[in-house]
């Protein structure tokens, strides 16, 4: 998405990166949920804790997107493969131990 937003569309590689980073997330919450996770936690906790954490791994994932391709003049296709590598260990720890934690189904 990110390539396609900056190359065809024009967009401004922190914003093609951001919307990228908000559609996966449309998918994301019931794939962990149902099947990475197998999580047993009632659904308005688990929601709750995953807006708080895309939240923040949102916001991380914009700055530091920024500050690579911006600061550092990094390509921004570069910067996006950093950027997202960097950022999904702590995400997937955040929840496994955090978001979705509770008896698995």
């Amino acid at each position: 998405m990110t390539i396609a937003s900056v190359e065809l569309l024009g967009v401004r590689p922190v914003i093609a990166s951001a919307a990228g980073f908000l559609t996966g997330a449309a998918v994301k919450y019931a794939l962990n949920y149902f099947v990475a996770f197998r999580s047993g936690q009632r659904h308005a906790v688990a929601l709750a804790r995953f807006v708080v954490t895309l939240a923040v791994f949102f916001v991380l994932n914009s700055l530091l997107f920024l500050l690579l391709n911006e600061r550092y003049g990094l390509h921004y296709i570069l910067a996006q493969v950093l950027t997202t590598g960097l950022l999904v260990p702590p995400s997937y720890l955040v929840s496994r131990y955090w978001v979705f934690a509770g008896e698995a189904k």
